[in-house]
């Protein structure tokens, strides 16, 4: 659990391995928070998407280059789409797939929950639930070690305590 969806994503980026040498792939039509955020791991390029909210699948093809390590699928509103065009694609070009679900915390496709299908997944329940800090990192455990996974875990326990402690002096935070 992290305070909010893009630093969920943005540790998630950071765990399997993103560098700044690399390129994520971002629709066009995004929160300006993911590109910021993402800009502190890596760079990235826009891709098109269409009216119906689905890519521009020829120009992704052609956005494809040799430092690109993953590509980014939005489940707009909450809604899944493209889920398997996009599973696909990444295999073909052996990329990340990176799905953002920060509009759909707890939303299904056919059973499973959105955010899940991808090797890096994340949502905000913050914004289903009406707190003000809440996001969630989904992992593909394949990518990412039990001992990377642990490190990510004491370093949020540690701010957290760090957290709880401010808390009580407000003059301090």
């Amino acid at each position: 659990f992290f305070a909010h969806a893009r630093t969920a994503m943005v540790h998630g980026l950071r765990l399997c391995n993103i560098s700044k040498d690399n390129v994520v792939l971002i629709p066009d039509y995004i929160c300006s928070v993911v590109p910021q955020s993402i800009s502190n791991v890596c760079s990235y390029v826009y891709y098109t998407v269409n009216n119906d909210f689905t890519p521009d699948w020829r120009q992704l093809h052609e956005l494809v280059g040799n430092k690109t390590k993953a590509i980014m699928m939005v489940h707009y509103f909450g809604q899944a789409k493209d889920v398997e065009k996009f599973i696909n694609f990444a295999r073909e070009y052996s990329l990340l797939l990176i799905e953002d679900n920060s509009h759909g915390h707890s939303g299904l496709l056919n059973g499973r929950v959105l955010g899940t299908y991808g090797d890096i997944g994340f949502s905000s329940p913050r914004k289903i639930l009406r707190t003000n800090t809440g996001g969630i990192l989904y992992l593909n455990h394949d990518l990412v070690s039990a001992p990377d996974i642990m490190k990510l875990a004491q370093s949020n326990i540690i701010k957290n305590k760090f957290r709880n402690i401010i808390n009580k002096f407000p003059t301090i935070k």
